[in-house]
């Protein structure tokens, strides 16, 4: 899956974009996030949260049966500093969201194989 999103710090965004490839039933992957910052001062991210379309491209394998997602840790407590005008790339866990393909061993899943999921993304920082 891919997808992109946006966050708000007190009156300035930010970007998120990213996904995952590669999944398969049994694997967990984290979710590559690029956070831009296209402020002209640092700012710290406290949350992020990716979502997951309810249904796959073409139709029939479904996000609660199949997936779950765990979001990043990112937190007022410990957040994620972007520089001014820069980028930072997520890319693994805890800082990055994962996303878990279940195997669901007495349920075909060959539904699953080539689909595509939409991804959104959200967050809030400060400056």
């Amino acid at each position: 899956g891919s997808g992109s999103g946006s966050g708000s710090t007190g009156g300035a965004d930010f970007t998120i974009s990213g996904g995952v490839t590669g999944l398969e039933p049994g694997l967990t992957l984290p979710v590559t996030l690029t956070l831009t910052n296209p402020n002209s001062t640092k700012i710290y991210v406290t949350h992020l949260t990716v979502s997951m379309a309810a249904d796959s491209t073409p139709s029939g394998c479904y996000r609660d049966t199949n997936f779950t997602i765990t979001q990043s840790d990112a937190s007022s407590s410990d957040p994620i500093s972007v520089p001014a005008n820069g980028k930072v790339t997520l890319t693994s866990y805890p800082r990055a969201p994962q996303i878990t393909f279940l195997n669901l061993p007495l349920t075909n899943q060959d539904v699953c194989k080539n689909t595509s999921l939409a991804l959104s993304y959200s967050g809030s920082a400060h400056s």
